[in-house]
C-alpha cells in the first residue's frame, strides 16, 4: 500500500509547527490542534512520536512534560522565548489566588479581567524567571506599570515579597 503523504511532508509539518511556536520540539497536543496531520500517522510511520520528531531534526519530547495550553486560568500568553514556563506560571497563579496582587481583581468575579504573570524585577534589569520574581497582575496594572522599576512599584513589591516570605518562611532572591 502506498503512503498518502511522504516522510518529507510529515517532517516538514513538524518543522513548520516548531517554527510557528518558536521551539525546538513539537508536542502531540500541538499537532492535534494546529497540525495538518494526525499524530497517529507519525506513530504508525515512524514507530513513535519521538522518532518522528527526531527524524525531523527536532529535539525529542520529554516524557510527561507539557508546554502550552491556550487557556490557563485567565492568563493570556504570547509564545516567545521570554515566557515563563507554564507550570511555573500556574503555580504563581495558585499562590496569588488567581487575582491581581495590586488591585485584587480576578477573572472569577469580572470576566473582562485578563491576568498576566509579570516579573517584579524586569528581565532587562537582571531579573529572572524565579518564582519569587513573579507575581500576578491584571492587564491594567501591568501595562500601567510597564517595565519600570520605580520606587512606588518597588515599595509595593517589597511589601508583597515580605508577606510571601512570612507566609512561606523561605529565603527569597529575585
Amino acid at each position: 500500500m502506498e503512503n498518502k503523504y511522504s516522510d518529507k511532508e510529515l517532517q516538514d509539518e513538524l518543522k513548520r509547527l516548531a517554527k510557528q511556536f518558536g521551539e525546538d520540539t513539537v508536542f502531540i497536543n500541538e499537532m492535534k490542534k494546529y497540525g495538518k496531520f494526525s499524530p497517529a500517522i507519525y506513530k504508525l510511520r515512524f514507530g513513535s512520536w519521538n522518532n518522528a520528531v527526531t527524524l525531523a531534526g527536532l529535539k525529542p519530547v520529554q516524557k510527561g512534560y507539557y508546554r502550552r495550553m491556550d487557556k490557563l486560568a485567565g492568563v493570556k500568553q504570547k509564545i516567545t522565548k521570554r515566557n515563563v514556563p507554564l507550570r511555573l506560571a500556574f503555580s504563581v497563579l495558585i499562590r496569588d489566588k488567581h487575582k491581581c496582587v495590586m488591585c485584587g481583581k480576578s477573572p472569577a468575579t469580572d470576566e473582562s479581567i485578563v491576568l498576566h504573570i509579570d516579573h517584579i524585577k524586569p528581565l532587562n534589569l537582571g531579573g529572572s524567571n524565579n518564582q519569587w520574581n513573579l507575581w500576578v497582575l491584571c492587564s491594567k496594572c501591568n501595562l500601567s506599570k510597564g517595565a519600570k522599576y520605580e520606587s512606588e512599584t518597588m515599595w509595593f513589591a517589597s511589601t508583597y515579597l515580605t508577606k510571601r516570605l512570612l507566609e512561606n518562611d523561605k529565603n527569597i532572591s529575585i
